[in-house]
C-alpha cells in the first residue's frame, strides 16, 4: 500500500483531513462500531501512524476534538456488506 504525504503541513477542518493513502484532503466520517473517525474513501482510522504524521494538526487541536466534531456533524462511515472494505 503506497501514501502520499502533503506538501506542506496539513491542518484537519471540521470532518475534512489528509488522507495519505487515498493522497487528498478526504471526509471522515464516524464509525460508531469502533469509535473512532473513518476515511469515507479507503477506511483508514485516524489512529494510522501516517494519518497521524500527515495531520500534525491532529496534536494541536486534539485527536478527541476531532472525533468528537466528526460525530457531532453526524458525518456517518458505513460498513460495506459483509464488514469488508
Amino acid at each position: 500500500m503506497s501514501f502520499n504525504m502533503p506538501k506542506e503541513q496539513y491542518i484537519p477542518k471540521n470532518t475534512v483531513a489528509w488522507c495519505p493513502y487515498c493522497g487528498k484532503p478526504q471526509e471522515f466520517g464516524f464509525d460508531s462500531y469502533l469509535a473512532i473517525p473513518r476515511c469515507t474513501g479507503c477506511g483508514i482510522t485516524v489512529k494510522d501512524f501516517y494519518v497521524r504524521k500527515a495531520n500534525q494538526g491532529f496534536w494541536k487541536a486534539g485527536l478527541s476534538k476531532f472525533a468528537e466534531t466528526v460525530q457531532r456533524l453526524g458525518v456517518k462511515w458505513e460498513r460495506r456488506k459483509g464488514g469488508r472494505l
